[in-house]
């Protein structure tokens, strides 16, 4: 989950307009993807 979203960064509107497209991305995920992408940007931080 982590890679993907680490090569997503840059491209994150196409990532959530594709994942809309695809009806992957429930309320729930949705909630959490910007947790996922805080968290990688923390690591990256270091």
């Amino acid at each position: 989950m982590y890679s993907l979203l680490w090569a997503k960064i840059p491209t994150l509107k196409p990532l959530q307009t594709a994942l809309k497209l695809l009806d992957i991305a429930d309320s729930e995920m949705k909630a959490y993807l910007p947790d996922y992408a805080g968290a990688v940007l923390e690591v990256a931080k270091r």
